[in-house]
């Protein structure tokens, strides 16, 4: 959109976003009371060009909203031995794994005098004390708590509230942080939702993955069963289904969804096909499994939201008898001819 057509207007937003979200500091740089820049930024005019501005900025420095869920995450979840060898030295940031390094916020090398007995003046001849100095190393790390906040607290209210309760002042509510940073991180509405879609969908994946990559070769496929029944039941697949009527009708949404899907069935194919390179055949009709497992996923998900009384174990124990004495004579046959030529 183009500037605001007031001048003072166009100056105070752009103020508001140079300043942090401050109100009063944007206010005061335009000469106004702070009352009436708060009421300004609930014009819609004004609200958009903040939006607008505030993007730009984002885009500018690369800063997106699922990037910042994944720093975060990455801050949330990071373990501080990662910052030391196996001989206890403290490691350079190079040698940190990225996880580890993003959530170092700095180190800082302090040097101090120490006293450590006497030793003789050569000057006087006389015992003097003798200092020695010390280098302390000072690690300080990003606050967990705010970042777990704000990880969380977004799930949090779409599973409570519904996808109309989804808004920003109600994470900063839930999450008790400042609602222009939530603001800051998430731009609008459409930021917050891509970047849920992003986290409930890497999050799932991480957790099958992690389920999955523990078997051996005997145990794959009641392992690969329990990487299935891990995603159906947890907690963030119920963010999906407030999200997903409101992805249906945004194409960006929906095309997110989409490469979520299908990075969800190249897992699952993948650990199907164990170790050995399958033919094109076989590659077709691990494609075709794992699509249909997704859908397995999705409707017993479902049928475990509405109805309490459900226990889904008696289906994936069915599924993995079924995936144990069909999928080798379905790698062996292969898919009809004219599956493949369709």
């Amino acid at each position: 959109m183009p500037q605001l057509a007031d001048e003072k207007h166009e100056a105070f937003a752009r103020s508001y976003i140079a300043l942090k979200f401050n109100v009063q500091a944007a206010s005061r740089a335009v000469g106004i009371k702070p009352a009436v820049g708060s009421g300004w930024l609930f014009r819609k005019d004004v609200a958009a060009r903040v939006r607008e501005l505030n993007d730009k900025q984002l885009k500018a420095h690369d800063i997106t909203a699922a990037r910042v869920m994944m720093e975060l995450a990455r801050v949330s979840f990071a373990d501080i031995r990662g910052i030391v060898g196996p001989d206890g030295r403290l490691k350079a940031i190079e040698e940190m794994d990225d996880d580890t390094a993003a959530s170092v916020a700095g180190i800082e090398v302090e040097t101090r005098f120490e006293r450590a007995g006497t030793e003789i003046d050569l000057a006087t001849g006389e015992k003097v004390p003798k200092f020695v100095s010390v280098q302390v190393t000072k690690v300080k790390r990003y606050d967990k708590v705010p970042a777990l906040n704000i990880l969380a607290a977004a799930q949090r209210v779409l599973v409570d509230k519904g996808f109309s309760g989804l808004t920003l002042r109600a994470i900063a509510q839930e999450s008790g942080e400042n609602s222009a940073m939530v603001q800051y991180y998430f731009g609008n509405k459409e930021g917050l939702v891509k970047a849920m879609i992003d986290s409930v969908f890497r999050d799932d994946q991480q957790d099958a993955a992690a389920a999955m990559s523990t078997g051996t070769a005997d145990d794959r496929l009641p392992r690969f069963v329990d990487g299935l029944r891990t995603i159906s039941s947890s907690r963030s697949f119920r963010v999906f289904y407030d999200i997903l009527p409101y992805a249906l009708r945004n194409a960006g949404l929906r095309s997110r969804m989409a490469r979520a899907y299908d990075s969800y069935r190249q897992i699952k194919r993948d650990w199907l096909r164990g170790t050995d390179e399958p033919t094109l055949l076989e590659q077709e009709a691990l494609l075709g499994v794992a699509e249909l497992m997704t859908a397995v996923v999705d409707g017993l998900a479902i049928q475990e939201a509405i109805d309490d009384e459900f226990d889904m174990r008696r289906a994936y124990a069915v599924l993995e008898f079924l995936l144990q004495r069909s999928l080798p004579e379905l790698l062996e046959a292969g898919l009809p001819g004219e599956v493949l030529r369709d």
